[in-house]
Protein backbone atom coordinates (compact mmCIF):
# COMPACT_ATOMS: atom_id res chain seq x y z
CA UNK A 1 0.00 0.00 0.00
CA UNK A 2 1.27 3.44 -0.82
CA UNK A 3 1.17 6.18 1.71
CA UNK A 4 -1.38 8.83 1.30
CA UNK A 5 0.04 11.62 -0.27
CA UNK A 6 -0.66 14.84 1.49
CA UNK A 7 -3.39 17.29 -0.51
CA UNK A 8 -3.85 20.71 -0.02
CA UNK A 9 -7.36 21.28 0.78
CA UNK A 10 -9.66 23.65 -1.97
CA UNK A 11 -10.47 27.00 -0.62
CA UNK A 12 -14.14 25.91 -1.09
CA UNK A 13 -13.33 22.97 1.14
CA UNK A 14 -11.51 25.16 3.89
CA UNK A 15 -13.60 26.57 7.17
CA UNK A 16 -14.29 29.93 7.80
CA UNK A 17 -12.68 31.65 10.91
CA UNK A 18 -16.04 32.16 12.29
CA UNK A 19 -16.65 28.18 13.10
CA UNK A 20 -13.50 27.82 14.89
CA UNK A 21 -14.44 27.52 18.68
CA UNK A 22 -12.33 29.59 21.69
CA UNK A 23 -9.97 26.71 23.03
CA UNK A 24 -10.22 24.69 20.01
CA UNK A 25 -7.28 22.57 18.92
CA UNK A 26 -6.08 22.54 15.94
CA UNK A 27 -3.30 21.01 13.38
CA UNK A 28 -1.63 23.66 11.74
CA UNK A 29 1.30 24.24 9.65
CA UNK A 30 3.60 27.48 9.33
CA UNK A 31 2.91 29.17 6.50
CA UNK A 32 4.65 32.37 6.85
CA UNK A 33 7.46 33.91 9.63
CA UNK A 34 7.34 37.51 10.07
CA UNK A 35 9.26 39.56 13.09
CA UNK A 36 6.51 39.88 15.78
CA UNK A 37 3.82 37.16 13.92
CA UNK A 38 3.56 33.63 12.79
CA UNK A 39 0.87 33.20 10.22
CA UNK A 40 -0.43 29.21 10.31
CA UNK A 41 -2.41 27.13 8.02
CA UNK A 42 -4.72 25.73 10.40
CA UNK A 43 -7.24 24.73 7.64
CA UNK A 44 -9.16 27.91 7.65
CA UNK A 45 -10.24 30.35 4.40
CA UNK A 46 -7.83 32.94 5.50
CA UNK A 47 -4.14 31.59 7.45
CA UNK A 48 -4.39 31.84 11.51
CA UNK A 49 -2.66 34.71 13.05
CA UNK A 50 0.11 33.60 15.78
CA UNK A 51 1.13 36.69 17.63
CA UNK A 52 4.65 36.91 19.49
CA UNK A 53 3.62 37.05 22.73
CA UNK A 54 2.30 33.93 22.46
CA UNK A 55 5.02 32.20 21.54
CA UNK A 56 6.79 30.96 25.09
CA UNK A 57 9.33 28.76 24.62
CA UNK A 58 8.43 28.03 20.88
CA UNK A 59 10.39 31.73 20.18
CA UNK A 60 13.10 31.11 17.74
CA UNK A 61 12.38 27.50 17.01
CA UNK A 62 9.67 27.70 14.47
CA UNK A 63 10.41 26.87 11.06
CA UNK A 64 8.21 27.40 7.36
CA UNK A 65 6.54 24.17 6.60
CA UNK A 66 6.76 22.81 10.60
CA UNK A 67 3.66 21.19 11.62
CA UNK A 68 2.61 21.97 15.25
CA UNK A 69 -0.56 22.37 17.36
CA UNK A 70 -2.67 24.92 18.26
CA UNK A 71 -4.88 26.69 20.19
CA UNK A 72 -7.40 28.72 18.92
CA UNK A 73 -8.32 32.29 21.19
CA UNK A 74 -10.35 35.02 19.89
Amino acid sequence: MMPEAEVEQPEFQKRPLWEYKDGEEVDGTVAALRQRAVFVDVGAMVDAYFPEENWGAMKGKMEVGQKLKFRIEK
